[in-house]
């Protein structure tokens, strides 16, 4: 996780139960008996021990009708402050229920923030939670043939916010599979809506109704955004798709990604107004402020000296009820300066994001540009020379893949090009939603790798670099300013070991090599990185592909 990470898990349900304030009461109280063993459920601020305070709060209508309730557990620990809030708001038409849970760390040191289990108690025991148009609930509901064009009204509504699963049964039954897509939706309980194709004809229903770019075989799971548009194939590739092969497959963690896809996403989905407007009155300032009174009370009782010290200890009392309250402000004011700094982060980071994808299509603009140019160049020759047929040609483009899973299908179509790295590391950076940018970043320099190899054997004599900033026409190319032939020394002396990569035993007899030279995809420490050797004067006449996956160790990322 994150340093300045804040909001881990965040759930928010629209609800028709007007009874929605006691079952989140009922809830809640339930899910403290089941950490603490016992909680107090009166309003206010209750210290559970040295480091564990809860408190309660509820705001009331004019009526004199509880309208709203908060109830924030906050728990200082050695390795973070986690702060769990729950809130509720009754509607005349919708009820509103959400559930945050905040992370402060306090030191560089992973930490593994569980979604709190009340998300999905609370989604099985309100009335019809919904996001939208989807019901919220704990199992997935069935979808037959003759409920595909419901799905699709859900799948493509713009008042749908979070993601929507989907899986497929497979063909023949298998236990892994089950169990795998079982978990994975118990986990996103609360956080998606949850649907399961029943059979061969909900799945035949489905692809042609929805159409192939986004249609589910048998035995595979989608995990659909927000907004999905069937007539456009290009979004297919926007939500995720893990095949009926990886999740049948014993040594595949594919599955692990679709609740983490979810978790994420509904952390990132801002709180409904009609809970953000709420102002819960401040009980500690109440009883703060009725101390004038008693301290009255105290001095026209002065000859009465038994009361005098009864209204002394009540002032007492009131005066370390303030202290302690001028503690838990504090304590709040830090963890509010934190989520501050944490949002200034992550706005850095989105821009740093946006700088990024603005370079790379500036880049690929510049790219068709300049083989429009040469495209428009050769035709012109062409018709000059009276060859009007050959200044025609019909050609399919190449498919940019939108994961790694379709990049690595893609790969064998690349002369020249020879990749070892594991799979499996390449697969798990499709679990972060800038998957599809990294895979066409990759794809890519893949492309610009195989058009070296093949120059190089072509008698080309610069290295890969070279052959980057001045590449014969037709070629293509990766940006200079992402490929880097060299790592430090001081990394080198630290971490070289993590650069030993798998080689075939021609080009070494250990099996290994060093390989330094890499490909950026994206600026910054936090990208991916494809190491390569060049062995294109060598045994295999290739460039030979030995990582693809997340930054290894230097001195930044450590």
């Amino acid at each position: 996780m994150d340093l300045n990470s804040t909001v881990a898990h965040r759930a928010v349900f629209r609800t028709q139960d007007d009874a929605a304030l006691r079952t989140v009461r009922r809830i809640t109280a339930d899910w403290l008996r089941a950490k603490f063993g016992d909680a107090p459920s009166a309003s206010g601020t209750h210290h559970l021990d040295d480091s564990t305070v809860l408190s309660s709060h509820t705001l009331h209508d004019r009526s004199g009708a509880e309208e709203a309730l908060r109830i924030e557990l906050r728990e200082d620990r050695k390795a973070a402050t986690w702060r769990t809030s729950v809130l509720a708001r009754i509607g005349a038409e919708l009820s509103f229920v959400a559930v945050n849970l905040e992370v402060f760390p306090n030191s560089a040191a992973s930490l593994n923030a569980g979604r709190p289990r009340i998300i999905s108690e609370l989604t099985a025991a309100l009335r019809r939670p919904a996001d939208g148009p989807a019901q919220l609930t704990t199992n997935a509901l069935l979808v037959p043939a003759r409920g595909v064009d419901a799905l699709i009204s859900v799948l493509c509504d713009p008042d749908r916010r979070l993601p929507a699963v989907v899986a497929a049964r497979p063909v023949r039954p298998d236990s892994l599979w089950s169990r795998r897509v079982e978990k994975a939706l118990t986990e996103s309980a609360g956080s998606a809506s949850l649907f399961l194709l029943d059979g061969a004809l909900a799945v035949d229903a489905l692809r042609s109704a929805i159409g192939e770019a986004h249609r589910i075989a048998p035995g595979a799971v989608r995990t659909f955004l927000p907004e999905v548009d069937p007539a456009w194939p290009v979004d297919g590739a926007r939500h995720r798709y893990i095949t009926a092969a990886r999740l049948h497959d014993p040594g595949d963690d594919a599955w692990k990604g679709i609740p983490r896809t979810v978790h994420r996403i509904a952390a990132e989905q801002p709180m409904p107004e009609q809970l953000l407007a709420l102002a819960f009155p401040d009980e500690t300032r109440r009883r703060r402020e009725s101390r004038p009174q008693v301290a009255a009370a105290a001095t026209a009782s002065a000859v009465d000296l038994e009361r005098l010290n009864q209204e002394v200890a009540e002032l007492t009392e009131l005066l370390d009820v303030a202290d302690t309250a001028l503690g838990d402000a504090e304590a709040s004011r830090r963890l509010a300066e934190r989520r501050v700094a944490a949002m200034e982060n992550s706005l850095h980071q989105a821009s740093t994001r946006w700088d990024d994808e603005v370079e790379n299509h500036l880049h690929t603009l510049a790219e068709l540009e300049r083989a429009q140019a040469e495209a428009a160049e050769l035709r012109a020759r062409l018709v000059r020379q009276g060859k009007y047929e050959d200044a025609v040609v019909e050609t399919a483009a190449p498919v940019v893949p939108r994961s790694f899973e379709e990049l690595w299908m893609q790969l064998e179509g690349l002369p020249g090009l020879l990749v070892t790295a594991q799979r499996g590391l390449a697969l798990a950076l499709d679990s972060d939603r800038r998957a599809p940018s990294w895979a066409a970043k990759a794809w890519m320099g893949f492309r610009a790798l195989s058009s070296y190899a093949q120059a190089a054997q072509g008698g080309f004599e610069g290295n890969f670099y070279q052959h980057c900033q001045a590449a014969p026409p037709g070629s293509a190319i990766f940006p200079v300013t992402q490929v880097s032939m060299t790592e430090s020394s001081s990394t080198m002396r630290s971490w070289g070991h993590e650069r030993m990569l798998p080689v075939p035993p021609s080009v070494d007899a250990g099996g290994v090599a060093t390989m330094v030279a890499h490909l950026r995809l994206g600026r910054g420490g936090a990208y991916p990185r494809v190491h390569f050797f060049d062995d294109t004067k060598g045994s295999t006449g290739s460039v030979i592909v030995g990582y693809v996956g997340p930054h290894l160790t230097n001195a930044l990322t450590n």
